[in-house]
């Protein structure tokens, strides 16, 4: 089946960099697409064809899993795709590693259990208590300051 991937992307598919590693690939035919999907997750959706272009469906997924994907399929492809790959994951480590994968805050402070909040918000965000502390004792400091003044 990666043989089957390989020639397929090889052909259909474009390996490309916004923000995050990007594979996809567009077909009239959907069944290819769903069985890329069913591999290796993303999403199919349909298109509309312009000026005389039929309507087709495109394959697309991003991130860690078309980084990954990426990775796998390079010794199977041509040179040129090669180039494409490798230009696109040179570009994609030069980046910096995504919020939710850091050790560390920026300011150096640990995230781990003892010194980590989780916010309530939809995207779950951590928050450093040593930074949050220092940052509400400057606050406090700034406001004695301007009830002296």
């Amino acid at each position: 089946d990666i043989q089957w991937v390989a020639g397929f992307l090889e052909g259909e598919g474009s390996f490309w960099l916004n923000g995050k590693c990007m594979i996809s690939a567009a077909q009239v035919q959907k069944w290819p697409l769903d069985k890329l999907s069913a591999m290796f997750g993303g999403n199919v959706r349909p298109c509309a064809g312009t000026g005389n272009q039929q309507p087709y469906w495109k394959w697309q997924v991003c991130g860690l899993t078309a980084a990954g994907l990426s990775m796998t399929l390079w010794k199977f492809l041509s040179p040129k795709r090669q180039q494409q790959i490798s230009t696109m994951l040179t570009e994609w480590k030069k980046r910096p590693v995504c919020s939710r994968y850091r050790t560390h805050c920026i300011h150096g402070h640990a995230f781990d259990e003892a010194n980590t909040r989780i916010m309530n918000s939809p995207r779950q965000k951590r928050v450093c208590k040593t930074c949050a502390r220092e940052a509400c004792r400057r606050y406090v400091e700034k406001r004695k300051r301007a009830c002296l003044n």
